[in-house]
């Protein structure tokens, strides 16, 4: 009995493991085939044998090798879904055949530069050689310095790359959509605003619901001092980044490790700068939209009348007081002033020549020339000053950001653009998709999805640091609104348009902040003037007088 017992308790207890062992590899089998069904969408690149999304980047990543436009138009060729209703896009028309028309328009008219000016047109010409002049560089001996005030970036570029990257970047701007002033309100409607749909958003896609930033004085960006600022001074306050009011990190890291195509947002600095990307630009629509919604600042005329004046011209001219007349002027009033000197001696041992007295009424000549040329000159500086100052005190009135953090703030809204040019490639082939009711694929419309959830991710970080950003979706509210997502087909087309007019607004902030950067420029091109070149000049004035005084007096002696 002892031993039967002993047996069934045997066989009970092998029943009992063999049952947790199999219960256990059920349980393994399933995890794994959970895991590998939700991978598939993830991990969709690994079955492509050539990746039909990254050729949409073509035109702002590309490959250098003059294919761009070949691989654009295979995207067409894609698919779209079956059945799937299709949603009416408002595109005021169409803009594909309007890129070369805009692109023979390279030089922006800039009317208002002769008020810029005051002088006549005789004066203006003279200036266009100026400019042609620039380079020559006078005497290392002489008073009057010559100094460049142009950006420079230490970093090494492939000539070649930055030559195709600025004329991707043109290129996509003059090819986006075009959508009419009534339909921009639609269009942003389905941005995410409202606390209720906003708490959705953050249940899904976590987003940074913390207060804005403080940006009179990053170190107390959110009302009390961070920890991670104590004792930083202004030059590392520039390279603060906020993910939030707890955490910071450096901006150059951020910039050096975030890849967006196939730049990092450091590099994609640089070509902006060495490209000398400073103008983009606006859609009409969209300063329309914006200046009927803020009446006390027309930013169209604004912005019509002076991106041509400060950033439509391949020179520093606007704000260099200096041409090359000048040390020539000086140079020759100092030679008659010797002549004279020299003559006021020789003539009481000797009488003066035929020739001195020619040379005389040349020095006439010349003292009431020069003298003239140089008050007009300066009254042309002065006037040009006082318009420089103007703008840029107007452009501080309605959009106060602290200057002190402009290099900051310029490269961080370089990133936002290029970051949402590159967003709006990404869906761009989606669209045509959608708009020639092709078949989409899933594992096609979910990359996309997914790629465009992280592009969001980093918009929206830069957004938050970016102080000429807020105050712009302050002044226009209907821009202040998270990112839709493509959670479905049907929200292909909204959140592209969205997209697009959120490119175009960009397009404002970033010529906005380049002129705050030119502006910013010319005021230290104004001081130096000021201090150390404006001397010299009325200097130049009283020698030329002086001479002209001199050589009328010993005439009238004479004769």
């Amino acid at each position: 009995m002892t031993h039967f017992y002993a047996l069934t308790m045997l066989i009970l207890l092998c029943t009992h493991i063999y049952w947790k062992i199999n219960t256990c590899v059920k349980k393994i089998n399933f995890a794994e085939r959970e895991s590998e069904h939700k991978r598939k969408d993830s991990d969709v690149q690994d079955d492509f044998d050539v990746d039909p999304i990254s050729m949409a980047m073509e035109l702002l990543s590309m490959n250098f090798y003059g294919k761009e436009t070949e691989k654009l138009e295979e995207l067409g060729t894609m698919g779209g879904s079956e059945g799937m209703e299709h949603i009416q896009e408002h595109p005021k028309e169409e803009h594909e055949d309007k890129y070369n028309r805009r692109e023979s328009q390279k030089k922006i008219e800039s009317e208002g530069f002769e008020s810029h000016e005051g002088t006549s047109k005789e004066v203006q010409e003279e200036e266009a050689k100026e400019t042609q002049q620039h380079e020559i560089e006078p005497k290392k001996d002489s008073s009057l310095l010559v100094y460049n005030t142009s950006y420079k970036s230490s970093v090494e570029i492939d000539k070649a790359i930055l030559h195709d990257f600025v004329k991707s970047i043109n290129k996509s701007n003059a090819l986006l959509p075009i959508y009419s002033s009534y339909y921009i309100e639609e269009i942003l409607g389905a941005g995410i605003s409202g606390e209720e749909s906003i708490s959705k958003l953050h249940e899904e896609y976590p987003i940074n619901q913390s207060k804005k930033i403080n940006f009179k004085n990053l170190k107390f960006a959110f009302g009390t001092e961070l920890e991670s600022l104590r004792g930083v001074d202004e030059e590392h306050l520039n390279n603060a980044l906020f993910f939030d009011d707890f955490f910071v990190c450096n901006l150059n890291d951020f910039l050096n490790e975030t890849i967006v195509g196939k730049f990092s947002l450091a590099e994609v600095n640089s070509y902006y700068n060495e490209g000398s990307i400073k103008l983009i630009q606006c859609n009409a629509d969209i300063l329309k939209y914006l200046s009927s919604k803020f009446a006390q600042f027309n930013i169209e005329n604004f912005l019509s009348k002076n991106m041509g004046i400060y950033l439509g011209r391949n020179d520093d001219s606007i704000c260099r007081f200096w041409n090359s007349k000048i040390p020539l002027i000086q140079e020759h009033t100092m030679k008659d002033l010797t002549f004279l000197g020299n003559l006021k001696i020789n003539k009481k041992s000797r009488n003066v020549t035929y020739g001195e007295q020619q040379e005389l009424r040349q020095v006439i000549y010349n003292g009431s020339r020069n003298s003239s040329y140089m008050i007009k000159k300066l009254s042309v500086y002065e006037k040009r000053i006082e318009q420089i100052e103007y703008d840029l005190g107007l452009l501080l009135q309605i959009f106060p950001i602290n200057m002190k953090y402009l290099r900051r703030e310029v490269a961080i809204i370089t990133c936002i653009h290029y970051t949402l040019s590159y967003s709006v490639e990404l869906v761009k082939p989606l669209q045509s998709n959608v708009m020639n009711k092709d078949i989409i694929k899933n594992r096609d419309f979910y990359y996309v999805s997914s790629c465009l959830n992280e592009l969001i991710n980093n918009l929206e970080i830069l957004e938050f640091n970016s102080e000429l950003y807020n105050i712009f979706i302050e002044i226009y509210p209907s821009f202040d609104k998270h990112y839709p997502r493509l959670n479905s087909f049907q929200d292909i087309t909204s959140v592209f348009s969205f997209l697009v007019v959120k490119l175009h607004f960009t397009v404002v902030i970033f010529n906005t902040v380049k002129l705050f950067s030119k502006l910013d420029m010319c005021t230290v091109d104004i001081a130096y003037y000021r201090e150390n070149i404006l001397a010299v000049y009325n200097k130049i004035i009283t020698d030329a007088q002086t001479s002209l005084r001199d050589a009328q007096d010993l005439i009238k002696e004479l004769t």
